[in-house]
């Protein structure tokens, strides 16, 4: 699983984990990451499995439960004594974000 990560360039805020839509990836959130990070926010972006650097078929996930559980490893490594980050979810990101919520 490929992640990437900006640090806040000014004082840090809060921290953003990204969950990107299905057939994206999370280079594509380079510049709303650039524009947060100068406003104090670190930003952590998932590429889902089978997407951008990830491995895996190209637009497949075995199963939710496995999409979860990738998230679950970008929040864990987010809150590393920090606060619980801001979930961001685009399309399936959104879908996703809102299921590792509930």
């Amino acid at each position: 699983m490929a992640v990437r990560h900006w640090p806040a360039i000014a004082p840090q805020r809060w921290t953003f984990v990204v969950a990107h839509g299905l057939g994206e990836h999370a280079g594509r959130y380079r510049r709303f990451a650039a524009w947060f990070g100068e406003r104090g926010v670190e930003v952590y972006a998932i590429d889902h499995r089978g997407h951008g650097m990830s491995g895996g078929p190209r637009g497949h996930a075995p199963s939710q439960a496995a999409l979860l559980d990738d998230l679950d490893q970008v929040v864990t490594v987010a809150t590393r004594g920090q606060p619980k980050p801001v979930l961001v979810g685009h399309s399936m990101g959104g879908v996703i974000a809102i299921a590792y919520v509930l």
